[in-house]
């Protein structure tokens, strides 16, 4: 660099300057320019499925802005040309997001702004669906064998509701994902039954309803009126129906067929050594449903020796009067795994084996259905 000293002239005076010369090859220094974002603030929260606008702020002192782009991380989401500088983030997923901007001058420098971290979290409280169970009613009772029609009204509000499912006890029934929320159980035998129905959200949250103990009793129907009573050497072919031993049974097909009429202590139905190799048992002369007269139970005592159970163990019942009465071994999932007696029995004591060899380790329930009455054991099977 240089100086140049010029002397000017003018009328009566004289002047003196000095310039600096300047070379072409000196750099001309470009000044970076400003951007900082001014919304949405540091820590910010959004709720998913978010949607919001990034804002920022940009300068340049020596120049213009050409353009301000926002990232998300290294990911650019959008830019802009003109002031004010900003971005429409739309359907912000579930996450953490560390945002920034980045301002470009017109020599093409550019700047980073500070990063601001933004989170979009899923609705912090989720309001629960809300269930009641209108049919059955609760305390009901029906003739067995029955169909239980199950009704239920379901709503959420602040969502939708996806299914209802219907359940005895902890056993799941049927499912229904629309309104009206219906199930329909058939061939329900006697029993005590315990019907809940539970709803669920879009949001996975889930209600269950209270419980609704529908209870089919017992009565005693003879379905094997006018059927022909066995006797020995009866000319029986395949097909031919008898009853005996309080049961009914049908001839089985050849070449078994012959020995439906062989010996008595042999082939007689449900009592003779070998039955079950001429005989087909179709079911018990009684049928169980309700008896609405019945007033006074028959059973006076049930128990389980020993409880817990390793693998066998005694009923014993003493019945204070004459009646029907059964008995049968239910799982956790009120699943009947055994029926251990079912019959008219006279008054007087009783004891009958309970075999749970096989059966998984846990709880099981040992229920007796009178005409009048339902009794529940809890056993524990040990191993």
């Amino acid at each position: 660099m240089k100086k140049l000293f010029l002397s000017i002239l003018l009328a009566s005076h004289f002047f003196q300057a000095s310039a600096q010369l300047i070379k072409s090859s000196d750099p001309v220094i470009n000044r970076l320019p400003n951007v900082s974002i001014n919304g949405p603030s540091n820590g910010t929260t959004f709720t998913a499925p978010a949607s919001f606008s990034l804002n920022a702020i940009a300068s340049d002192v020596d120049g213009t802005i050409d353009k301000v782009e926002f990232f998300s991380g290294a990911v650019l989401l959008g830019s802009a040309t003109t002031s004010p500088y900003s971005f429409n983030w739309s359907n912000v997923p579930e996450g953490i997001y560390r945002v920034s901007a980045k301002a470009t001058d017109n020599l093409g420098e550019s700047t980073h702004s500070v990063v601001v971290t933004l989170s979009v979290t899923m609705s912090m409280v989720n309001q629960l669906p809300t269930i009641v169970l209108t049919t059955p009613i609760n305390n009901s009772s029906t003739n067995a064998p029955a169909s239980i029609t199950m009704s239920a009204d379901a709503t959420d509000i602040d969502g939708f509701i996806t299914r209802v499912e219907f359940y005895n006890g902890a056993r799941l029934l049927g499912v229904d994902d629309a309104a009206p929320y219906n199930y329909v159980w058939n061939g329900v035998e006697a029993g005590l039954y315990f019907i809940t129905a539970k709803s669920f959200d879009n949001q996975g949250g889930s209600k269950a309803s209270s419980i609704a103990t529908v209870n089919l009793l017992l009565v005693k129907t003879d379905v094997c009126s006018g059927m022909t009573m066995y006797v020995e050497n009866g000319g029986y072919v395949t097909g031919s129906k008898v009853k005996s031993n309080n049961g009914h049974y049908q001839c089985k097909s050849w070449p078994y067929s012959g020995w439906c009429n062989g010996a008595a202590w042999a082939y007689a139905p449900g009592e003779g050594a070998y039955w079950m190799d001429a005989w087909t048992f179709i079911g018990s002369c009684n049928i169980m449903s309700v008896n609405q007269g019945r007033q006074s139970d028959v059973l006076q005592e049930l128990t389980i020796v020993p409880n817990p159970v390793l693998s066998e163990a005694t009923l014993h019942l003493v019945l204070k009067e004459s009646g029907l009465i059964s008995v049968k071994l239910y799982d956790k999932y009120s699943q009947c795994m055994q029926t251990i007696v079912e019959g008219d029995f006279v008054t007087g004591s009783y004891n009958f084996p309970l075999k749970m060899i096989g059966l998984e380790r846990g709880t099981y329930l040992l229920k007796s259905i009178t005409q009048s009455d339902l009794k529940t054991i809890r056993i524990e099977k040990t191993e």
